[in-house]
């Protein structure tokens, strides 16, 4: 049987990770992140041990060291063996920040649900979507990032705004790192 306290460290490792490489514009956080205390509050929250399935909801914040997500709802899907399936976030919007480099300022995401599908590998955040890192930014209607590639696809919805992209000028992204391919 795996313990609640098993399973919301497993989450704050798996969101933590997911929602760290989910910032398309940069693939490395800080690494002390990793070894900070996870500390999620909401105003309730339930376990399904049957199901499998954790539900947070009101005012839902995770913090470990500078990852800072907030949410309206989470709901964390667990297989059979306790490890983590599937997390969705839901708010108005759900936001994610976190200093990726020492030094640097917070890169941070924001849509209205994020899913992170543990099996696949993908983080998309759904509906009025939006990435920032040092002044480079992508908005879309959904953003989708593999986790293993690092690869990144956003898109616009049925009638709203297209894709947009904003860089900052080019000596700013070579020196910084942010695109996939520039080295710090």
């Amino acid at each position: 049987m795996t313990s609640l306290l098993t399973i919301v460290r497993k989450l704050g490792f798996a969101v933590s990770v997911g929602l760290v490489f989910s910032l398309p514009l940069s693939s490395f956080a800080l690494p002390s992140d990793a070894n900070q205390p996870i500390k999620l509050n909401a105003n309730t929250a339930e376990f399904n041990q049957k199901s499998g399935i954790i539900t947070y909801v009101g005012s839902v914040r995770l913090v470990q060291g500078t990852l800072n997500i907030k949410a309206d709802r989470v709901v964390i899907t667990l297989s059979g063996d306790g490890s983590i399936q599937k997390v969705t976030a839901s708010g108005s919007p759900v936001t994610v920040s976190q200093q990726l480099k020492a030094g640097d300022g917070l890169s941070t995401g924001r849509a209205n649900q994020l899913v992170y599908r543990a099996d696949q590998g993908v983080v998309e955040l759904i509906g009025n979507a939006k990435l920032t890192q040092q002044g480079a930014s992508i908005t879309g209607e959904t953003i989708s990032y593999g986790l293993d590639e690092g690869d990144f696809k956003a898109a616009k919805g049925k009638g709203s705004e297209q894709v947009e992209l904003i860089l900052p000028p080019s000596s700013s992204r070579r020196s910084s790192g942010i695109l996939p391919g520039v080295s710090r």
